[in-house]
């Protein structure tokens, strides 16, 4: 398994790559749009997700020069998978809020993962050969699973609000800028 930095550095650049894809594509309404995890809403704070899951430990994950974020894990399954879930809160160090949920799993499970998105969620908006991967668009979430990570060799499954991914984008662009100013 990964820490919970080690995904985060690594997804922060995939799921970007990976999910424009999902915003140029035409939103197709998913049989029910998740509102969360489980019993953890969106929007929740990492004292809800301590009381609901008091094996989580909640990490702060470093950010770039403005922003640290705080990633809670916890073990769990997905019917007989076992899958490490990484809950990401962001906001300001008071009022930080879960706007994604990562799942990782063997590679193996990738079957499993997917048809149980598909079983709860509905038939995927768009579906990737080349990557196996699977993708959803709903009018508040977005959401993916993919057989394997080139980097860590480990299937994820991903369920984020389009508000994380807009504001995981604006990141990346002002880190970007940065880096160009640093030259």
């Amino acid at each position: 398994m990964f820490t919970p930095a080690e995904v985060f550095r690594w997804f922060t650049g995939f799921m970007i790559a990976n999910l424009f894809a999902l915003l140029v594509v035409a939103p197709a309404k998913a049989a029910e749009e998740p509102v969360g995890f489980r019993d953890i809403p969106f929007g929740a704070s990492e004292a809800q997700i301590r009381e609901k899951l008091p094996t989580a430990k909640c990490l702060a994950v470093e950010g770039d020069d403005q922003h640290d974020d705080v990633s809670c894990s916890v073990s769990s399954m997905i019917g007989h998978v076992p899958v490490l879930v990484f809950f990401r809160l962001v906001g300001e160090p008071m009022q930080r809020r879960m706007m994604n949920v990562t799942l990782s799993f063997k590679s193996e499970d990738f079957g499993k993962i997917s048809q149980a998105m598909t079983d709860r969620y509905g038939p995927p908006t768009n579906a990737s050969g080349q990557r196996e991967t699977l993708r959803w668009v709903g009018a508040q979430t977005l959401m993916f699973v993919t057989k394997s990570s080139s980097t860590f060799g480990k299937g994820l499954a991903m369920i984020a609000l389009r508000e994380f991914m807009e504001l995981a984008e604006k990141r990346q662009k002002e880190q970007r800028e940065k880096a160009k100013k640093d030259l």
